[in-house]
């Protein structure tokens, strides 16, 4: 029986989430973002909710938000952690 009705997909997406988004914050953390920069934007952008759904929201937050700052500090990735 499955009554949260989660399927192998969504638990192997929930599962490689987390890594996706620990790897984005490392980057900004490399630029000198710290912790709380990136707890802020998890705020703003979830409004306190931490379902899969919210998870997406924030990581994809997180890719725009280093891809933005990767060119206001003329960096270039060694390898992209976005996709």
């Amino acid at each position: 029986k499955n009554p949260a009705r989660e399927t192998s997909r969504a638990r192997y997406n929930q599962a490689t989430i987390g890594a996706t988004i620990a790897s984005l914050e490392s980057a900004l953390a490399q630029l000198g973002f710290n912790a709380q920069y990136c707890a802020s934007i998890r705020a703003r952008v979830t409004g306190g909710s931490n379902d899969v759904h919210a998870q997406y929201l924030y990581r994809t937050a997180l890719q725009r938000t280093l891809s933005a700052k990767r060119k206001s500090f003329g960096v270039t990735p060694s390898h992209s952690t976005a996709r």
